[in-house]
């Protein structure tokens, strides 16, 4: 079954339709969308103690070995490697 690309972004994500339903629609995302909710965590983890009060860094915490090694991970999942 083929289905029509309604558009294809700069960043390479794709919105296809479903032939004969307008309504299903799917996003293919690319490699740095896809990715991005382990980016997300990641920078959770690498925040983690660190605090901001009026755009100012008050306290800051060392990103613990898993919060590095999860952000490369992410970033390497990002980059399609």
């Amino acid at each position: 079954m083929d289905y029509t690309v309604l558009s294809t972004e700069p960043c390479g994500c794709k919105l296809f339709r479903h032939p004969g339903r307008n309504m299903n629609l799917i996003i293919l995302y690319c490699p740095k969308h896809e990715a991005a909710p382990e980016l997300y965590e990641a920078l959770k983890v690498a925040l983690e103690g660190s605090e901001v009060e009026n755009g100012r860094v008050v306290s800051r915490a060392t990103p613990t070995s898993l919060a590095i090694l999860q952000g490369f991970e992410a970033l390497a999942e990002a980059d399609g490697k």
